[in-house]
């Protein structure tokens, strides 16, 4: 394996361990606003 597809791998393995993060706080954060109507709608 060449170091330029060496860089490309390790560059997509980078990406998507920060999608995979941004994919889970987006998913927290959805999260929190049901439970957040839930708490609203029984007050």
């Amino acid at each position: 394996m060449n170091d330029v597809s060496q860089k490309a791998e390790g560059q997509l393995k980078v990406n998507s361990m920060k999608w995979r993060n941004t994919d889970r706080k987006n998913k927290e954060r959805e999260q929190k606003k049901k439970e957040n109507a839930e708490l609203s709608r029984i007050c």
